[in-house]
C-alpha cells in the first residue's frame, strides 16, 4: 500500500500550472476590463450589414456551447482562462436576445447561422424555465431552413425532444424521436453524434417510465450499432465522447438495475453567489462524472447549463455516481473573487436522493510581503498576508517559470502547508531544497529535464511568484490569493520576488547547459568536498530522480542514491526524505528503520502535512500484523483525502479488529475510493454487501475471513493461494482480489 505522490510530468505540470498562470494571466489583463458590455449593436443598419454583425459578434463567440461561452473556467482541479487580453468581451444576454431573436425570425436562412441562433435563443428559454418558447424557437427555425440543410433540421428537432422531456411530455418526445430516426434513414444521413445523442435521450425517457429492461437493449443495441453500423467510421471522433457516456449509462443499467426498480433519478440543485450575496447569473455550471475530469471540458458534457437570474441551477434525471462541478464565468464576474473549491472535493448521487450543492465565492485574499519585485538577499524570506477569519491555518505556495516549445508556463510548489499565523519565515536553505516537481524540454529530439524546475528558488535574480490559501479546522478552504485581478480595484501588491542571496555554482552552470550528466558529477564533487553543503546533497538526490524517472524501482539506482538521503536525514531532513527512506526499508522488511524515519518525520511537522508518510507508515504495520495500529492511523488519514485512496486497507484492517462486515458497510459508505479518469473503480459497499449475503448461515465465514485477510496483509502468498483452492466463497474471493490491488 502506498500513497501515490509521483504522478506523470506531463500532468503535473498541467495540473499545477493551470492555477498558478492566474498570477501572471491575471496581471496582464486589465486593459480587457475597460468596455465589459462589449458590442454595442445600436448603430447598426436595419439591412444586410446588421446580419453580418450578428454572426461575427453574437454567434460566432461560441455561447450556442457553453463550453466555450466563458473566459474562465473554473474547477475542484484546475482553473484556466480562454479569453485573449486587449479583446472584446461577449455580449451580455439583455443585449444579445432582441437581436437572436431578430435573426431567427428575418435573418438569412442558409448556412449554419439559422440554427445557431435557434440553439442560443431555446438555451436561454429552457435555462428560465420557458421550455414552450423554446421550442416555439426551433420550430421556426425548422420552417425557415431549406428542405436541403438536412443535418440543421435534425439538430433542431432533437433539441425540440430535449426540450419536450424536460416539460414531462415523453411519449410525444419519444414519438418526435422516432420520426427524427425515419427521417435520417430516409436520406442517409449517418451522424455518430446525432445517434449517440438520440439514444441517449430515448434511454432516459425509458428510464423516467420505469422501462429499465427496454432502456438497457435500446442503449445495447445503439453501442453495437456505433462499433459496427454505418456510422462507425466516426463514431470516436463525431460521436466519441457521447459514446462514452451511453457506455457508462449502460453500466449504471446493468449494476444497478435493483435499486433503479421504482425509484426515481436524482436532482443536483444550488445556487452560485458571491458571499455577499450577489447572485451570479448566467454562469455556466457543468456536473463532471469521475472518467472525464482529466479533460478539458467538452460540447458533450452530459451535465451542462446556465444559472437563471436568481443564480439557481439544476440538474435532473443526474444517474447514481460520483462527480465533480465546474463553472464558467465571464471576467466581470470572478474579478477579485474565487470559488474556495478543495482539490478533489466530490458531490456523491445516490438512486433516488436529491443533493443540493451551494457555491459561494468569496474575495481575494490580500498578500503584504515579498511584493512588487522585492529584492531579498538575507537568510530568509518572510511572507506575510491579512489574515483570513475563521482560518485555522494557511498554505504557502510559490511558483517557478520554466519555458518549452509551447512558450512560457509555471510549475506549483508548497512551501508549507499548516501554518497557523499569518505570516511565517522561511530560511533561504530551505527554500533552495524545497521538493518540487520539474519538467521536460525537447532539446534535438531528446527530452531534457527543464534547468529552471530542477534549480527552483536556487537561482539567483530569477522572478518567482507566491500565494496563500486559508483554511478552516477541518480542512474547507476559506479563500485564497491567487486568482483573476483585472482592475485597478482588485489589483493590490505584486505577489513577486527575486531571490540574490547566493551565486550560481559550477555544477548549477552545467545545470543551466542542459549538461545534466556532467551537473551531477559536479555537485557530487562539491558534496564530497564539503559534508556539510545541504545544497549540493538536495541537488544529487532531485537529480537521482530525474535520472531515474522511467525505472525508479531500479534497486542499483536505489541503492546509489540510498547514502546520500541517509546524509540529508542528518543533515536537513525533510519529509520526502523520511518517505524515501521509509519505503526502502519496508521493502526490506526492516521495520526499526521503518519507524525511525517515520518518528523523525512526524518531529518536522511543525509547518507541514505528515498524512501521507502515516500511510506509509500504516502499510508497514499491515505487513508486521500489527492491524490494529495500522487501523487507528488509516482511520486518521482515510477522512483527509478526498479521493478515499487507502479505504480499501482501511476496510480490510477494520473487519479484521471488528469482526463486523456491518460496520465496515458504514465506513464505505462514508468514504468511496474515487480516481480521476477512470469510469470504473472499485465499489467497496457492494463487495462488503455481497460478502455480507455470502456469509449467512455460515458460522465459520468471519473467522475465515479473518485469517486470509492477515495473510494476505503480511504477503503471506503460499498460504493464501492453498487456502483459495478449497474455499468457496466467491464474494471474499472478490474483496481479497480487490485488496491485492491495493496492498504490496
Amino acid at each position: 500500500m502506498k500513497l501515490k505522490i509521483r504522478v506523470k510530468v506531463k500532468h503535473l505540470v498541467m495540473g499545477l500550472v493551470s492555477a498558478s498562470l492566474l498570477i501572471g494571466f491575471g496581471y496582464k489583463a486589465m486593459p480587457i476590463m475597460a468596455d465589459l458590455a462589449g458590442v454595442d449593436p445600436s448603430g447598426w443598419d436595419a439591412d444586410a450589414s446588421k446580419w453580418k454583425h450578428i454572426q461575427k459578434d453574437v454567434l460566432n463567440d461560441g455561447s450556442d456551447t457553453l463550453t466555450h461561452a466563458f473566459q474562465v473556467y473554473v474547477g475542484p482541479d484546475n482553473t484556466f482562462g480562454t479569453g485573449i487580453p486587449g479583446i472584446k468581451p461577449k455580449m451580455p444576454w439583455d443585449a444579445k436576445l432582441p437581436l437572436l431573436i431578430s435573426y431567427v425570425e428575418e435573418g438569412p436562412a442558409a448556412g449554419t447561422y439559422l440554427s445557431q441562433a435557434a440553439k442560443q435563443l431555446a438555451l436561454y428559454y429552457s435555462l428560465t424555465g420557458e421550455n414552450d418558447k423554446a421550442i416555439q424557437v426551433l420550430e421556426t427555425a425548422e420552417r425557415r431552413l431549406g428542405k436541403n440543410e438536412t443535418y440543421q433540421l435534425v439538430q433542431l428537432q432533437v433539441e425540440q425532444a430535449q426540450q419536450l422531456f424536460q416539460l414531462g411530455e415523453y411519449e410525444q418526445a419519444e414519438g418526435l424521436l422516432d420520426e427524427i430516426q425515419k427521417q435520417m434513414l430516409k436520406a442517409r444521413l449517418y451522424s455518430a453524434d446525432l445517434d449517440v445523442r438520440i439514444a441517449q435521450l430515448k434511454a432516459k425517457i425509458l428510464m423516467r417510465q420505469g422501462k429499465l429492461s427496454q432502456a438497457l437493449d435500446d442503449v445495447n443495441r445503439q453501442i453495437a450499432s456505433s462499433h459496427d453500423g454505418p456510422s462507425s467510421r466516426d463514431a470516436k471522433q463525431d460521436g466519441g465522447s457521447r459514446l462514452e457516456q451511453l457506455e457508462a449509462l449502460r453500466r449504471v443499467l446493468q449494476e444497478r438495475s435493483e435499486e433503479l426498480k421504482g425509484a426515481s433519478l436524482s436532482v443536483v440543485s444550488g445556487t452560485v453567489i458571491r458571499s455577499d450575496g450577489t447572485p451570479m447569473a448566467h454562469a455556466g455550471v457543468f456536473l463532471r462524472t469521475q472518467d472525464a475530469i482529466n479533460h478539458s471540458l467538452t460540447e458533450t458534457e452530459p451535465y451542462q447549463m446556465m444559472t437563471d437570474d436568481q443564480g439557481r441551477y439544476s440538474f435532473a434525471d443526474v444517474l447514481p455516481g460520483a462527480y465533480q462541478l465546474a463553472l464558467g464565468f465571464d471576467y466581470d464576474q470572478i474579478d477579485g473573487w474565487v470559488w474556495p473549491v478543495n482539490y478533489d472535493e466530490w458531490i456523491d448521487v445516490a438512486v433516488g436522493k436529491d443533493v443540493t450543492y451551494p457555491v459561494v465565492l468569496q474575495p481575494l485574499m490580500s498578500v503584504t510581503a515579498p511584493v512588487n519585485n522585492a529584492v531579498l538577499t538575507g537568510d530568509g524570506v518572510t511572507f506575510s498576508w491579512q489574515p483570513v477569519e475563521g482560518a485555522a491555518y494557511y498554505k504557502l505556495l510559490g511558483t517557478i517559470d520554466m519555458k518549452d516549445m509551447h512558450g512560457t508556463s509555471s510549475i506549483g510548489v508548497t512551501i508549507h502547508d499548516r501554518i497557523p499565523g499569518h505570516a511565517v519565515h522561511v530560511p533561504m536553505d530551505t527554500l533552495y531544497n524545497v521538493t518540487s516537481g520539474f519538467a521536460y524540454n525537447t532539446i534535438d529530439d531528446k527530452l531534457v529535464p527543464d534547468p529552471f524546475t530542477l534549480l527552483a528558488f536556487a537561482y539567483p535574480g530569477k522572478r518567482f511568484a507566491w500565494n496563500v490559501e486559508a483554511y478552516d479546522s477541518k480542512g474547507n478552504k476559506l479563500t485564497q490569493s491567487n486568482g483573476y485581478r483585472l482592475t485597478k480595484n482588485t489589483m493590490g501588491d505584486l505577489p513577486f520576488f527575486s531571490l540574490k542571496a547566493r551565486t550560481l555554482t559550477q555544477a548549477d552552470q552545467l545545470l543551466l547547459d542542459n549538461r545534466v550528466d556532467d551537473a551531477m558529477a559536479a555537485y557530487k564533487s562539491a558534496w564530497e568536498s564539503d559534508h556539510t553543503d545541504a545544497y549540493s546533497l538536495g541537488k544529487i538526490i532531485k537529480l537521482y530522480g530525474v535520472l531515474d524517472e522511467d525505472d525508479r524501482s531500479n534497486t542499483t539506482s536505489k541503492q546509489e542514491l540510498l547514502p546520500y538521503e541517509l546524509h540529508m536525514a542528518e543533515l536537513n531532513p525533510r519529509l520526502s526524505d523520511c518517505y524515501w527512506l521509509m519505503e526502502y526499508y519496508r521493502d526490506l522488511r526492516d521495520w526499526d528503520r521503518v519507524r525511525q524515519y517515520y518518528e523523525l518525520g512526524l518531529g518536522l511537522d511543525q509547518y507541514d502535512s505528515v498524512a501521507y508518510i502515516k500511510s506509509e507508515y500504516a502499510s508497514a504495520l499491515l505487513s508486521q500484523g500489527k492491524i490494529d495500529e495500522a487501523l487507528e492511523l488509516l482511520a486518521e488519514v482515510v477522512p483527509q483525502d478526498n479521493n478515499h485512496e487507502e479505504i480499501g486497507p482501511y476496510l480490510a484492517a477494520d473487519i479484521y479488529v471488528s469482526g463486523s462486515l456491518a460496520h465496515a458497510m458504514t465506513i464505505a459508505e462514508l468514504y468511496p475510493e474515487r480516481e480521476i479518469g477512470e469510469s470504473k473503480v472499485t465499489d467497496w459497499l457492494k463487495l462488503l454487501q455481497m460478502m455480507k449475503a455470502e456469509s449467512i448461515e455460515k458460522s465459520a465465514y468471519m473467522k475465515e475471513l479473518k485469517q486470509a485477510l492477515l495473510w494476505q496483509c503480511t504477503g503471506r502468498q503460499d498460504e493464501l493461494d492453498q487456502w483459495d483452492k478449497s474455499a468457496d466463497y466467491r464474494a471474499m474471493g472478490h474483496f481479497l482480489s480487490a485488496l491485492a490491488n491495493k496492498i504490496d
